[in-house]
């Protein structure tokens, strides 16, 4: 238990970093900015806790009882912070289907009709904020009124392209 419960409260460090960072100074290329205040409020948070370890034995009792336990909670703790910084993209903007699914709720028992649901879901309710964000993160550029890829959208795909053939799932979306 003392492995979780150090990731634990490590990731919850580095989340009240991303909280208050996103809070006072939001950033503009965010998956960056995510990756980074994560892994410096994991890393930095366990040399605080294990300076204060140090000085408290009360808290060197509930700490793992080796240098092995201690990476093990690091590592899941950084777990823990790549699951959120995956999840985070949905939660930035807004989902597609949780789009429906509220304009479908507020209608409540009369329902939406299928024609006003396309009406109100339109490119740039859906489309336009996705490529927003594709450019503030630097993974297209536009050029005489075309979107390319940059350099490191083009090594992203890749990426994907790769992966999703070592799961045999399709080129597609």
């Amino acid at each position: 238990m003392p492995i979780v419960g150090l990731a634990l409260v490590l990731f919850a460090g580095a989340f009240l970093l991303h909280l208050i960072r996103w809070r006072v100074a939001p950033p503009t290329a965010t998956t960056r900015a995510l990756v980074l205040t994560f892994v410096i409020g994991i890393l930095g948070g366990l040399v605080l806790v294990l300076g204060l370890a140090a000085l408290l034995p009360g808290l060197a009792a509930r700490l793992p009882a080796d240098s092995f336990g201690v990476v093990q909670a690091a590592v899941l703790a950084l777990a823990f912070a790549a699951g959120y910084v995956m999840t985070y993209p949905a939660i930035e903007v807004e989902s597609p289907t949780l789009v429906m699914i509220q304009a479908i709720a507020r209608r409540g028992d009369r329902g939406l009709a299928r024609a006003t649901l396309f009406e109100q879901l339109n490119d740039e309710v859906l489309v336009a904020p996705r490529v927003r964000d594709l450019m503030r993160e630097g993974l297209a550029i536009e050029r005489g009124g075309r979107l390319h890829l940059s350099a490191r959208g083009r090594k992203l795909v890749t990426w994907f392209l790769v992966w999703r053939r070592v799961l045999g799932a399709s080129e597609g979306g």
